[in-house]
């Protein structure tokens, strides 16, 4: 599977700065070694996720010493859903990673975080929660 998606990587460019295609879209934030280690699953969640409408989904990778800033993005682009990959509390302030498949609301935008694409490439019962987690709250 092959994507036309926009590909950011948190450590060079300053949120402020990025001015997405679509507002009101989605965005994907992944930990960068994991982003590309497990691209074709990525690819398939992206898919299930979205319903195949993944070409105008951002990424933004990040690296274990990076910190993400969601209300910064939501702001200057209204990016109203974004599904986190392979994260630590400490990149994420304000999310309680305790627990995967999670979603959690706030104002004017939610966030899923889905869990640990490593985790999910070997373990069945973890990817069994995810395509049910998936169908239930995304569908």
């Amino acid at each position: 599977m092959s994507n036309n998606y926009s590909l950011y990587k948190i450590d060079d460019a300053d949120l402020k700065e990025i001015t997405l295609n679509k507002r009101g879209s989605d965005a994907f934030i992944i930990e960068d070694n994991s982003y590309l280690k497990h691209r074709s699953l990525l690819d398939k969640l992206m898919h299930a996720i979205l319903n195949e409408s993944v070409s105008t989904a951002p990424i933004f990778t990040f690296t274990m010493n990076s910190n993400f800033n969601f209300f910064e993005l939501n702001n200057k682009n209204g990016v109203n859903r974004f599904f986190v990959f392979s994260a630590e509390s400490k990149q994420l302030p304000n999310i309680q990673l305790d627990r995967a498949p999670l979603k959690m609301k706030f104002e004017n935008f939610e966030v899923y975080y889905l869990g640990n694409l490593d985790q999910l490439s070997t373990s069945v019962e973890d990817k069994k929660s995810l395509w049910a987690f998936i169908k239930q709250e995304l569908k």
